[in-house]
């Protein structure tokens, strides 16, 4: 009983153990299951893209493939790029930002050129003035408004750059947030004439995910550079250290938060609106504001740690609150890039470009020319410049539009995997494997709508996905178990009951249990009766201790030929076995059912000729074993109510039993119909006659198997002719029946034919009077 209660545990200790198993994975979030995530938001994406912000106020002002093939080959000279932002200033816009790296001088600007030529050729020009690229670039620069790109780099240089100059303050609800960024060890600026001049530096840093799609953009990141012991932290980063703090960070680094492009731009933007708006109230200094999880006021659920959200701006009604993951990382919802308002450099600078169209602009200058290689791919499936990213960025935190994948999520997740876990554990149970699977795809189906609900009326990104794989692994471990249960249920009932019930009929049984109700169905099969001659007076005289024995070995044997060619089991009756052929339902049918009968009854005959002569050599008087085999249409199925008889009824199983009967008469081993015949191949055998069984008015040819070499040999082949003469009723017949006995006096049928033959009776025809 105990034994049969842990068997019954069994589905539910797998399920349990496999839920165990999957919550930490969970937890873990690995890469394959972000890579999971990251396939169902992006889907969601290409469902509905972002719209494009209708107040936008971004323009990339790009460098394509036109303006490569008209201005020239990059890099530009940087007094021509002074003209350019010369001219955007002129025309009034908000802030010119650049996705360029100008960390190293201009090697066209005249002066350096200079230093490139003959030293005869300085000489001649040592009394002319020649100016600077990078001064003239500097002086349009220092006006204001324009924001120059700067990168970060993965890898320290032989002297890494020193801590930038101010352009911006941080303030947090938590001291040191900058230790929640993404920090790198070195830092590629701008040339320091440049970066003296330009009113912000952001970083055009764009990460992209290992499959190459940019998902999200860090607002801010953190350099971090070793330092002497010397060295103290700088302006903001001072203000924010204190000793909890020096303690999480070595002595020997500094940090410093720096804004990703489009986040400076926008700042630079908002400070310069204010002062024009509000001149008087307009602080001088920038701040971004990181928010904490357990800072003013804000909570995290799961997260113990990290940033929630950023802000920019300092007056009211110019400030952008920006919500982001612990990282200060924004999760892009793409808008399609053919919506983003973008002009040619070569149209500008042609003069094919109003400049009302430019006033008060955020205008990102990056490049899509395929030979710059700053070509992305978004989450749309578009390559897209890097610039364009930005730009994104921009538009976003403008509309206030933010997917928030909120720090509750992975709870909700991981609840929902346990509660569906535990629903299809139980319908698994009670209903069994079909009905939770329906279940399980109605619920995960709900997950799946419920979650691209959440993102599209309210920007909320949870995963189903994940949830869902981690339920039905359950679901399948426990399935898996309750089917292993069942079988080995089935398998025990199927060997408890083999020596009842033939097995083939409980195979069949268990395909079409329907057949255990009452009623049948009409179809042809083939049946052999097969009886051991004389065994029942062989039993009265004989030992139990060698009668039972015997018997159960013959039978076994019988019963085991008979099994293997698919034959049903239908009774033992002593020493007499019944066998149907065709007698299941689909799939179990057998076409072949008259070759697989012949074929089994051959076979049966061989063994039990051997075993008889091998018996008789022991002293036992065991007889010969007479098989009977008929074909027909019969009605097969349960005739027994609740005490199960799966058997046939009709004509053709009689016809069968008579045959074997019929053997005595006529002195065969094996019977077999002409019915049965006419599906056989490679028979071989002489006919015995037509019998008109007791009962019938319709004769039965009879046939006689043998093997090829008794067919060949000179009495079967003299039988033949004599058989010839009897269906001619020539007067010959006697004597040529004679001359078989001649040859083989031990044919019995041969000795019922001349029997006949001497009684007057002619022909073939036989009329049987007994059973």
């Amino acid at each position: 009983m105990k034994r049969d209660k842990v068997k019954k545990a069994v589905p539910l200790l797998a399920a349990l153990i496999t839920l165990t198993l999957l919550i930490p994975i969970y937890n873990a979030d690995l890469a394959f299951i972000q890579r999971l995530r990251d396939v169902l938001f992006d889907t969601y994406q290409v469902l509905h893209p972002r719209d494009p912000y209708e107040q936008s106020v971004v323009v990339i002002l790009d460098i394509d493939e036109a303006s490569l093939e008209n201005i020239g080959q990059w890099p530009w000279p940087r007094s021509y790029l002074a003209s350019i932002v010369d001219y955007l200033q002129r025309a009034g816009v908000g802030v010119v930002a650049f996705d360029v790296l100008f960390s190293e001088a201009d090697r066209t600007s005249p002066d350096l050129v200079m230093s490139t030529l003959p030293e005869d050729a300085q000489a001649l020009l040592s009394d002319v003035e020649l100016p600077n690229n990078d001064e003239i670039f500097a002086s349009v620069i220092s006006r204001g408004g324009v924001v120059l790109g700067q990168s970060l780099l993965p890898r320290l240089r032989p002297v890494p750059a020193e801590l930038q100059p101010e352009r911006f303050g941080v303030s947090s609800s938590e001291p040191h947030a900058s230790r929640y960024l993404i920090a790198y060890p070195d830092l590629l600026r701008p040339v320091p004439v440049l970066e003296e001049a330009a009113a912000g530096y952001g970083l055009i840093n764009i990460i992209p995910d290992s499959d190459g799609v940019i998902r999200t953009v860090p607002l801010f990141l953190s350099y971090r550079r070793q330092a002497p012991e010397s060295e103290s932290i700088e302006g903001e980063a001072a203000e924010e250290s204190s000793p909890e703090t020096a303690q999480e960070e070595s002595v020997d680094t500094v940090s410093q938060v720096h804004a990703t492009l489009g986040v400076e731009a926008l700042s630079v933007y908002l400070h310069r609106l204010a002062h024009m708006q509000y001149p008087e109230s307009a602080p001088e200094r920038r701040t971004y504001l990181f928010k904490t999880v357990g800072g003013s006021g804000e909570t995290g659920y799961g997260e113990e740690t990290g940033i929630v959200e950023a802000a920019l701006g300092s007056v009211s009604g110019l400030r952008f609150r920006v919500q982001t993951d612990q990282r200060s990382e924004l999760r892009l919802h793409y808008a399609h890039a053919n919506t983003q308002d973008t002009i040619s450099m070569w149209d500008l600078v042609s003069g094919e470009v109003d400049p009302n169209e430019l006033a008060g602009a955020i205008v990102l200058v990056g490049a899509s020319a395929t030979g710059l290689r700053d070509l992305r791919f978004n989450t749309l499936g578009e390559e897209i410049p890097g610039v364009f990213v930005h730009g994104q960025v921009i538009d976003q935190i403008m509309s206030g539009h933010f997917l928030t994948r909120p720090d509750y999520a992975r709870g909700v997740e991981l609840i929902t995997m346990v509660i569906l876990s535990a629903a299809l554990i139980a319908v698994v149970y009670r209903l069994g494997a079909i009905a939770s699977g329906l279940l399980g795809l109605t619920i995960a189906g709900m997950g799946l709508g419920g979650s691209y609900y959440a993102f599209l009326n309210f920007q909320l990104l949870f995963d189903p996905v994940w949830p869902s794989i981690a339920a039905f692994a359950v679901f399948m471990v426990c399935s898996a178990a309750r089917y292993w249960q069942t079988e080995s249920d089935q398998r025990f009932i199927r060997g408890a009951f083999k020596t009842f019930v033939s097995p083939n009929l409980v195979e069949s049984l268990a395909h079409h249990p329907e057949a255990l109700k009452l009623g049948g169905t009409r179809k042809e099969c083939t049946f052999i009766f097969t009886d051991l001659a004389g065994f029942t007076s062989f039993v009265e005289k004989s030992d139990p201790e060698v009668a039972v024995p015997l018997l159960n070995d013959y039978i076994d044997n019988m019963v085991r030929i008979g099994l293997k060619h698919g034959g049903y089991l239908d009774k033992i009756v002593g020493d007499a076995t019944v066998f149907h052929f065709n007698a299941f339902l689909p799939p179990l049918d057998q076409p072949d059912h008259q070759q697989r009968a012949y074929d089994c009854a051959m076979e049966m005959d061989a063994w039990a000729s051997a075993y008889s002569t091998e018996k008789r050599a022991e002293g036992i008087p065991l007889n010969e074993t007479r098989i009977g085999i008929n074909s027909g249409e019969v009605t097969m199925g349960n005739f027994g109510g609740a005490v199960m008889d799966y058997t046939a009824h009709g004509d053709a199983i009689n016809t069968a039993a008579r045959l074997e009967s019929a053997g005595k008469f006529l002195g065969v081993h094996v019977s077999l119909s002409g019915a049965t015949l006419e599906g056989v191949e490679g028979f071989v055998g002489r006919p015995c006659g037509t019998l008109v069984l007791k009962g019938q008015t319709v004769g039965t040819p009879v046939y006689e198997p043998m093997s090829q070499e008794r067919f060949n040999g000179p009495a079967i082949q003299q039988y033949m002719a004599a058989y010839a003469l009897m269906l001619e009723e020539d007067a010959g017949a006697e004597i040529a029946m004679e001359e078989v006995l001649m040859l083989d006096p031990e044919d019995g049928l041969a000795k019922m034919h001349l029997e006949r033959l001497r009684r007057g009776e002619n022909g073939i025809r036989i009329v049987m009077t007994s059973k």
